[in-house]
């Protein structure tokens, strides 16, 4: 029955999956050895994991649907993380992690980077620690940059003003870029990149909102915020951040063509190069997984 319902959590995920990939050209390669799952308590972070033999019967199971992944996982970018959770008599749990082709190979998280934004902001209002400051206390965001308009309303929320709760239940109801982004804002670039690295996960770099084309030295700016109580006054307000910080060198050039924005009322236009993805976000599979099992488990 565990079996059942894993085979179809991997159909429909990775079927998904399938259904985003684009321009990546399958190489012929051997099918890679299939080792036991560790046994371990903690994900590592820097090396390959070995390919557990219970992801790879499941996949093999359904030979039309994955043995194109099988052969080529590498092409694919396809990786796959399974933590089997335990509890001994006292009801303490173990955890049993199945890993397959997890390796440092980029791939682009998109929106899996608003949960870790969403913790650091509850954590950074915590150690804040201003009287009458929490996650449902009005946030308003000046603008920055020419044409940029302030946001001090937000028609979805009940109050009609934006806070931290509502934008961290518009990112996981509805998966909501510019809320990602208003958090992003209020954590500034390098804060939040050097929490992430401090709390071990060194892999990640946070650099650019979503869905909005700014260059690398606009995204480094975030726009100033402040918090108001319900009398009107000015609680707490953080002016706009410029963040110097310094990343590892990347080179992740990907695919082989993309579609490139016109610009407001301009046709989009097909550039038939890769994409070089070496500024955008960095978030791993593994530290994504990480994050989420110290949620479940702190």
């Amino acid at each position: 029955m565990i079996r059942n319902r894993i085979l179809r959590m991997l159909v429909l995920f990775l079927s998904g999956c399938m259904a985003v990939i684009l321009s990546c050209a399958p190489v012929k390669k051997p099918i890679p050895v299939v080792m036991e799952s560790l046994f371990t308590d903690t994900l590592a972070i820097n090396s390959q994991q070995e390919n557990s033999a219970l992801l790879y019967g499941l996949l093999q199971e359904m030979p039309a649907s994955f043995l194109p992944l099988l052969k080529n996982p590498d092409a694919y970018r396809m990786q796959i993380i399974y933590t089997q959770i335990d509890r001994d008599g006292a009801n303490k749990p173990y955890f049993k992690h199945h890993y397959f082709n997890v390796t440092d190979q980029y791939t682009y998280p998109a929106s899996t980077v608003k949960l870790p934004a969403a913790v650091l902001s509850l954590e950074k209002l915590n150690q804040l620690a201003i009287d009458g400051l929490t996650l449902y206390t009005p946030m308003f965001t000046d603008p920055l940059r020419p044409g940029e308009k302030p946001v001090y309303e937000d028609a979805s929320s009940k109050t009609g003003k934006p806070s931290i709760a509502h934008y961290i239940k518009k990112i996981l109801l509805v998966s909501d870029n510019e809320a990602y982004n208003r958090l992003y804002e209020f954590l500034g670039q390098a804060p939040f990149n050097q929490r992430l690295h401090e709390i071990g996960l060194k892999q990640s770099q946070m650099t650019h909102r979503l869905s909005i084309a700014l260059s690398e030295q606009e995204n480094r700016t975030t726009n100033p915020v402040w918090f108001m109580d319900a009398t009107g006054k000015t609680i707490y307000r953080q002016p706009f951040g410029l963040s110097k910080m310094a990343y590892a060198p990347r080179t992740d050039i990907i695919g082989k063509g993309y579609m490139k924005s016109g610009g407001p009322g301009m046709v989009n236009v097909l550039e038939k190069e890769p994409l070089n993805f070496s500024i955008k976000n960095r978030w791993p599979l593994m530290n994504a997984h990480q994050l989420t099992q110290w949620l479940m488990f702190p």
